[in-house]
C-alpha cells in the first residue's frame, strides 16, 4: 500500500469498528480452539501493529512476531515494541514449526500466490497449531476500496477452503461476516465512493460507528453458535495443521 494507506491505517485501527470486530473475532477463534496463554503466535501481515496489540491485551504471557513487507509498516509496529521482520507471506522468514498460532488479516487478498502463503503457514505451524485467517470477500463488490489498498482479489468461501485444504490443512470453522451491513457496504462502494480517491480506513461519525460495532457482535455471537453466515462483505476462517500429516510441497 502506499504511506498515506499506512498512516490511515495507523491512525484507525484502535478506533474504526471493523478492526475492533476483527480483534474479538480473532481472540475468540484462539480460546476456542485452545491456544494457549503463552502460545507463539505470528502476525503474518501485520501493517502497523494493531492486531498485536490485540494479542498483547489477550495474553500477557503469550510471544508474539510479526512480518509484513512494507518497511514503514515494520518501523511503526517495531516503534511499539514488538517483534517484527520485513518479509513476506509467501516466503516467511522463520523456522519450520515455530508457531502454535498464524493470524493473517486481510493478506491473502493482496499476494500473488494465495497457495503459496498457504503451504507456508503450514509449514510454520507446530503439528496441531491454529491458523486464523480473515479477508475482503465478494468479488462483485471489488471498488475503489481494494484498489486504494492493492488488493489483487476479493475472496469466495468455496475457493478459498480448496486452497486452504490443498495446503494441508484442515478447515475447523468458515463464516462470511459483515452479513447484516452488506447492503450499507454495497452502496458506499458502488454508490457512494470517496470524492478523493481514498480508501475507506477511518471512522465515521462515532455514533455510526458503534452501532457497526454492535451489529458485528451480533453476528459474532450468532457464529458462537456454530452458524456460519451465508454472506457477507468479509470471509472468516479458522483451519489446523493437522498433527499426523506430511508436509505439502509445490510441484
Amino acid at each position: 500500500m502506499e504511506a498515506a494507506e499506512y498512516e490511515r491505517l495507523a491512525a484507525a485501527e484502535d478506533r474504526l469498528w471493523y478492526f475492533r470486530a476483527l480483534r474479538e473475532r480473532v481472540i475468540d477463534a484462539l480460546r476456542r480452539t485452545g491456544v494457549p496463554d503463552n502460545a507463539v503466535v505470528l502476525d503474518a501481515g501485520c501493517g502497523t501493529g494493531g492486531m498485536l496489540r490485540g494479542l498483547s491485551a489477550w495474553s500477557s504471557g503469550a510471544v508474539l512476531r510479526g512480518i509484513d513487507v512494507s518497511p514503514l509498516a515494520c518501523e511503526r509496529a517495531a516503534a511499539a515494541g514488538f517483534d517484527v521482520r520485513e518479509g513476506s507471506v509467501e516466503e516467511i522468514p522463520f523456522g519450520d514449526g515455530e508457531f502454535d498460532a498464524i493470524v493473517s488479516l486481510d493478506v491473502l487478498t493482496q499476494v500473488e500466490v494465495p497457495l503459496l502463503a498457504l503451504v507456508e503457514f503450514f509449514r510454520c505451524l507446530k503439528p496441531g497449531g491454529v491458523l486464523v485467517l480473515n479477508g475482503a470477500a465478494l468479488p462483485w463488490l471489488w471498488s475503489y476500496h481494494d484498489e486504494r489498498v492493492q488488493s489483487r482479489r476479493r475472496l469466495t468461501r468455496r475457493r478459498t477452503l480448496a486452497l486452504v485444504r490443498e495446503a494441508g490443512l484442515r478447515v475447523e470453522f468458515a463464516t462470511y461476516w459483515n452479513c447484516f451491513l452488506l447492503p450499507l457496504v454495497a452502496a458506499r462502494r458502488k454508490l457512494l465512493p470517496r470524492r478523493d480517491g481514498s480508501s475507506d480506513v477511518r471512522p465515521p461519525v462515532p455514533v455510526v460507528n458503534e452501532l457497526c460495532l454492535g451489529v458485528a457482535w451480533l453476528e459474532r455471537l450468532l457464529n458462537r453458535t456454530g452458524l456460519p453466515l451465508p454472506i457477507g462483505s468479509s470471509l472468516f476462517v479458522v483451519a489446523r495443521r493437522p498433527a499426523r500429516v506430511a508436509k505439502v510441497r509445490l510441484q
